[in-house]
């Protein structure tokens, strides 16, 4: 079933990417349900087999869920296979993506192919990005390669780069109340520009 515009319209916020807000939630929702349903699954198995388990990030969040024995079930196969791979002198690291990171790009290509359809067709999607929605530079390109139709992708540009002077705007703000002489001035929007360009420029994968 195709995501919701209505969801994603709830996503938004000006100091995230939906599209990475999205697919965090989404990847976390699939660690807690292997853990609490497809421990002993053989495709889900193979597939933590084959990329040496989760990555850092979702391996912090598979340990803040509380799983205790499904990860200690899953692990106890992973250093099998690591003692197995050292015996027969596989030394090589395994390369397969995180299983739960390739379920949040899968999401992300969803919403990505859905974002230009919902752009196209709804006036309201429009008018509500405008207001509070940001991209990260990563999916606004994504965005950008999808299909549209041309009036639309221009007003999509657009959109961007009023999002985009804004923050610029707001940071060079924030530089400015560093200097000395500014300092005790009231921190006003700007207090918090530098984490929101962070964010923009990398990605918001925390």
């Amino acid at each position: 079933m195709p995501p919701s515009a209505d969801r994603f319209l709830e996503a938004m916020q000006l100091d995230r990417c939906p599209f990475c807000f999205l697919g965090q939630l989404h990847g976390s929702e699939y660690v807690r349900t292997l853990l609490d349903e497809s421990v002993n699954d053989v495709s889900a198995r193979k597939s933590l087999s084959e990329s040496g388990g989760f990555c850092a990030r979702h391996t912090a969040r598979a340990m803040e869920s509380g799983h205790a024995m499904g990860l200690a079930i899953i692990y106890q196969q992973l250093l099998a296979d690591g003692m197995s791979d050292i015996a027969k002198g596989r030394l090589q690291t395994r390369k397969a993506t995180c299983p739960a990171c390739h379920y949040e790009q899968e999401v992300e290509k969803t919403h990505a192919t859905q974002f230009c359809k919902w752009w196209n067709d709804s006036e309201v999607f429009r008018k509500v990005f405008k207001v509070k929605g940001v991209l990260c530079l990563s999916h606004a390109k994504t965005i950008l390669g999808g299909s549209w139709k041309k009036e639309h992708r221009l007003e999509f540009l657009e959109s961007l780069q009023v999002i985009y002077q804004r923050l610029d705007g707001e940071l060079a703000m924030y530089l400015e109340k560093q200097h000395y002489q500014r300092q005790n001035e009231a921190p006003g929007p700007e207090w918090d520009a530098w984490i929101r360009t962070i964010r923009l420029v990398n990605g918001d994968r925390c």
